[in-house]
């Protein structure tokens, strides 16, 4: 039931995701290289759906890239779907304060582009796991972490600013505070790469995801 439910409404959240992203100037490095290779981890990325929607995106709008796809969760009962959509999968707990996520999927530091989180954080949000991504970014090089939730207000967003991390929310503002979609990156990520206005007339191949259209209207009606 649940592979059934969640394909497309996980699908369509990261597509819309990574739009954003080309959108605000994230992977402008990429598409200005041409042909290179990209290396990116779902965290908590259970069946695979995200890395399939991030497979197309870049087959897209960048089909030179070479693309290493990982999936990352606790389950290991996700394996063998994750397997059959084609990508690599490794067990990894984020609780796991002995064994880091480059050492669950056998990189060293620089050698993931881009984390990939989505509908994480509501099961935890805490200091050890924010903690964990400000490491990935600051000291194992990991480009961006690119997050997907589906509450409006993240508090894991400001506890990512209070430990000195940058966080970019890629929807929309004018309507009040959304960060159901952010980049979490260094300062430095931010001030040469998220350099392009985050225009309130984006539209994403997926209408309405996630939900702006309602939510626009509900604010209009008040």
């Amino acid at each position: 039931m649940y592979l059934r439910m969640k394909s497309l409404q996980r699908f369509t959240e990261i597509y819309s995701l990574l739009e954003r992203c080309k959108s605000r100037g994230v992977f402008d490095d990429i598409l200005e290289r041409g042909n290179s290779s990209l290396r990116i981890a779902s965290v908590g990325g259970g069946p695979g759906y995200e890395l399939l929607a991030t497979k197309l995106f870049f087959q897209e709008h960048a089909p030179g890239v070479e693309l290493d796809l990982i999936s990352t969760d606790v389950c290991a009962a996700w394996k063998p779907y994750v397997e059959l959509l084609g990508f690599r999968f490794e067990q990894y707990d984020l609780m796991d304060r002995e064994r880091p996520l480059m050492d669950a999927i056998g990189h060293r530091t620089g050698e993931v582009d881009f984390c990939l989180v989505s509908c994480v954080m509501i099961y935890v949000t805490n200091n050890q796991t924010l903690e964990s991504f400000f490491r990935l970014i600051h000291d194992d090089k990991v480009k961006a972490i690119l997050l997907s939730e589906r509450g409006e207000k993240m508090k894991a967003a400001n506890m990512f600013e209070e430990l000195g991390g940058a966080v970019t929310p890629l929807i929309d503002q004018s309507y009040g505070k959304d960060e159901r979609q952010v980049v979490f990156s260094s300062k430095e990520f931010k001030e040469t790469r998220l350099t392009k206005d985050n225009e309130s007339s984006f539209e994403p191949t997926f209408p309405n995801v996630p939900y702006e259209e309602q939510k626009h209207k509900g604010r209009n009606r008040r």
